[in-house]
């Protein structure tokens, strides 16, 4: 009898540990659903929010005038193998895929890299993204801040993110007027920054990349200055970026700009 009413007391305390346990794995599973759906809720508000709207007419425009600047600088033009375009194929895949609520059906997208000492890169609202050999010769050290050029960009073509300038027929252009309608002011590069931030963080891949490179073309400020229009505005763009980072709980632990890079990423650069 004595063994009984020592064994029972036992039994009940493991099954109070037990359920305690159950509890708390519960509110941790239930906390972080609320988390999720709470994020997805306040990205999508922010979309509401976009002026999304672009004239066919004006994407035409654009497409034309990219049309014509190949034309006029083939001599300039890296043509891309097989492997590397595969590689840029994939990796707008995998955004799209996952961000399709925001970004809506996948999009083909067109890489052109140009030979140029100038870094820069930008897009046109036709679905064009172009980068200077320089920027990733000397600027783009990882995949990781690629990844955040990309999803910058894929961002802004998307949701027609550009200024609208008015586009006169004059049977040629040049690399300043493709390059213009993407020096947009602060607020709007801000915006363009936190959804690039949540594109990645979806996708699976480092959102911090984005103060990555932001900090690089910063630090760099004389050599962006034809990318960027002008430098006023590269440190209030930090610092609000870093802001809404420290909102979103990630401020620290950035990753290592060297590591963890593909083939894919490799064979990429090595072709300049």
């Amino acid at each position: 009898m004595f063994q009984m009413n020592v064994v029972l007391p036992q039994k009940r305390n493991k099954l109070k540990r037990k359920y305690s346990i159950g509890i708390v794995l519960f509110s941790l599973i239930l906390l972080n659903s609320c988390s999720n759906f709470f994020e997805n809720q306040k990205s999508a508000a922010m979309l509401e929010n976009q002026d999304t709207s672009l004239s066919k007419d004006y994407i035409d425009q654009y497409e034309s005038l990219s049309h014509l600047f190949k034309a006029q600088n083939k001599s300039k033009l890296v043509v891309l193998n097989e492997v590397t375009r595969k590689y840029l194929s994939s990796i707008t895949a995998k955004i799209f895929k996952y961000n399709e609520i925001f970004l809506g059906p996948s999009l083909n997208i067109d890489f052109v890299i140009l030979q140029d000492e100038l870094p820069f890169f930008f897009s046109l609202p036709d679905g064009t993204i172009y980068f200077s050999s320089s920027l990733l010769k000397k600027y783009i050290k990882s995949e990781r801040v690629f990844y955040a050029v990309i999803a910058l960009e894929i961002y802004k073509i998307a949701h027609g993110t550009y200024l609208k300038k008015p586009v006169v027929p004059l049977g040629y252009t040049n690399l300043n007027q493709l390059i213009a309608i993407s020096r947009l002011p602060v607020d709007m590069k801000v915006e363009s920054d936190k959804w690039a931030f949540y594109l990645l963080k979806r996708s699976g891949l480092d959102p911090t990349a984005v103060l990555s490179l932001i900090q690089i073309i910063n630090k760099h400020a004389l050599e962006f200055s034809f990318h960027s229009g002008e430098t006023a505005s590269l440190s209030r763009e930090e610092y609000l970026f870093k802001s809404f980072i420290v909102k979103e709980s990630l401020s620290s632990g950035l990753s290592e700009d060297s590591m963890n890079s593909s083939a894919g990423f490799y064979n990429l650069i090595r072709g300049f």
